[in-house]
């Protein structure tokens, strides 16, 4: 049975998934090989977080439970969510660094509330 896909708005970006794939593990060179890309499990992953959910509420159409349990919980024991984070910070430190100097030339903001754009993301950058 084959489920159609449906759009999430915690999905990760292109833009957002070039930032954070050079910090994810390798695959290990024992084992199955994968059988869900990086992108469907931190999809899935955020999902989660976002909305508060528990594991069994996970929309069928992501991935299966156990195997988001199963990375979230490798990636946690084996240091890669504070990577992601860590890498996260810095990007955002360099665009208020920016942001800060030069208003006018760069192609985010960050939003305090009055900020122009078309529209912000989960970080509160608006991307105009």
């Amino acid at each position: 049975m084959h489920m159609e896909r449906l759009g999430y708005p915690t999905e990760l970006t292109d833009a957002a998934r070039a930032l954070l794939a050079p910090h994810l593990p390798p695959a290990s060179p024992h084992g199955r090989r994968r059988v869900h890309r990086f992108r469907v499990l931190m999809n899935a992953i955020f999902h989660l977080v976002r909305d508060g959910r528990a594991w069994r509420l996970l929309p069928r159409d992501l991935a299966l439970r156990r195997t988001v349990c199963h990375y979230f919980r490798a990636w946690r024991d084996d240091g890669t969510w504070e990577q992601l984070n860590t890498a996260c910070a810095r990007v955002l430190r360099g665009c208020l660094e920016t942001c800060n100097t030069d208003l006018g030339g760069n192609p985010c903001i960050w939003a305090s509330g009055g900020a122009g754009g078309e529209g912000a993301d989960a970080g509160g950058i608006v991307h105009q």
